[in-house]
């Protein structure tokens, strides 16, 4: 940026140095701009913390006093016990494919069939979507349900699971796989599951009134809807660990969580889960670190781990400061001795 004028007859730089890219002068100032902006604002609203703490999946911010403002969080709960990012199932990421295999059962076929349960136009719709499934059954729909809300078995991690290929695939696609939540710590494992959630598909999906009639129509078989009931049922962290509705509380087996920071959670496999799965895992666990600290790189998480290691920064800055100022003494007088 900045062009130096040299004097012949010294053979040292002359004080005629000037800007010669003014252009990049102004994206800098607007940086400048942007920063002081966004910290007055904070700064004003008085939670300047605002800038470092982290933010559940709804935009809320783990540890904030929200009775100190006019709004609540989301769900009216207030985070300020909570300050911990944590991570838990993604349900309709994980369940919305088993739910609509299972309305593409032949089982649920005879079902509607036998009774007339569907319009034309439902009919239609379930013939249409369910065209390019392969068709599953019943048993095997609650075998993969079974691993996936039994948190003490095994049978998703190895090789005989009837999630092929689930647990391992949730490193690829890390933040569709996993829910952002704020946590009053990241040892949930060992938490008191007390909470239940029973799944529904999502009303906006084309087979989501199909799968109400199969769990609540009282002319379905009681094992058809006992399916529902039960098999689609998960246990959910305690309020006052997650402090959301259940459905966003569900841990996802043969996973833990371990602390990052002041306010960070990392995800790992379990010990228990590393025993059974087929991949190196070692090769898996690197795999898993490397794509959660690739999805959680923001801005917030450096600011927290700024703030918390505030002072060595202070110290290294000044020391910083002092060495680059006694190296341009140095250098202004013995820069003749070598030239």
């Amino acid at each position: 940026i900045f062009m130096l004028g040299i004097d012949v007859n010294g053979g040292l730089p002359r004080e005629n140095r000037h800007c010669t890219n003014i252009f990049w002068v102004i994206p800098l100032l607007a940086t400048f701009i942007a920063f002081a902006v966004r910290s007055s604002i904070s700064i004003n609203d008085g939670r300047s913390h605002r800038l470092y703490f982290p933010r559940d999946f709804r935009g809320d911010y783990c540890g904030d006093d929200v009775t100190r403002t006019t709004r609540t969080s989301q769900y009216g709960v207030n985070l300020l016990d909570h300050k911990r990012l944590a991570y838990t199932m993604n349900i309709s990421t994980t369940v919305d494919a088993i739910a609509e295999n299972f309305v593409c059962t032949q089982r649920a076929a005879d079902e509607f069939e036998r009774h007339g349960l569907l319009t034309n136009k439902q009919t239609q719709a379930r013939t249409s979507h369910c065209r390019s499934r392969v068709t599953d059954t019943i048993d095997n729909i609650k075998a993969q349900l079974l691993e996936l809300t039994d948190l003490t078995s095994t049978a998703l991690f190895s090789s005989g699971s009837t999630n092929v290929g689930l647990f391992e695939g949730i490193w690829g696609q890390a933040t569709e796989s996993f829910v952002q939540v704020c946590a009053s710590t990241c040892d949930i494992v060992s938490s008191k599951l007390n909470r239940r959630y029973t799944y529904r598909l999502p009303p906006d999906t084309p087979l989501a009134e199909h799968f109400q009639i199969l769990a609540s129509d009282p002319r379905v078989s009681q094992q058809v809807r006992d399916t529902v009931g039960h098999s689609f049922s998960f246990r959910a962290l305690p309020e006052n660990v997650c402090p959301y509705p259940a459905r966003y509380c569900v841990p996802f087996p043969g996973t833990e969580l371990f602390e990052l920071g002041p306010r960070q959670c990392e995800i790992h496999v379990s010990k228990s889960a590393s025993k059974y799965i087929d991949t190196d895992a070692e090769d898996l666990e690197a795999l898993a670190g490397k794509a959660w600290r690739l999805s959680q790189a923001s801005l917030g998480a450096g600011m927290d781990g700024f703030m918390a290691s505030f002072d060595s920064f202070v110290i290294t800055a000044v020391a910083g400061i002092v060495l680059g100022f006694l190296f341009l003494v140095f250098l202004r007088f013995l820069t003749r001795l070598f030239v």
